[in-house]
Formats: C-alpha cells, structure tokens, sequence
C-alpha cells in the first residue's frame, strides 16, 4: 500500500498537474495584484477629478 503511494506520488501524469495547479494559483495571484492596482489608480483618479470638480464651483 505504502509502495503504490509513493509510486502515485511519482507518476508524471501526478507531476504534471501539480505544475498546471500551481500556474493556474501563481496566473491567479498575478492577476488579483494587477487588479487591485488598477483598482487603486482608478479610485485615486476619480477623487482627484471630485474634489477638483468641487472646488471650482
């Protein structure tokens, strides 16, 4: 049982999508940063444009 374990754990199939998981979470983790910068500039910009706006009239 040990051995089949062990022979599961090695199998490149096994291997294989280990490495297609772990792109899939680093792509995922790249594109939550990305988003919460664009986020960030995009919420800077419209408080900028408010208070801009604000002060003008």
């Amino acid at each position: 049982m040990n051995n089949n374990l062990k022979d599961l754990k090695e199998s490149s199939a096994v291997q294989n999508h280990i490495n297609i998981l772990q792109n899939i979470i680093a792509r995922m983790a790249s594109n939550s940063a990305n988003s919460k910068t664009w986020a960030i500039t995009i919420i800077s910009a419209i408080i900028v444009y408010l208070l801009i706006k604000t002060k003008s009239i």
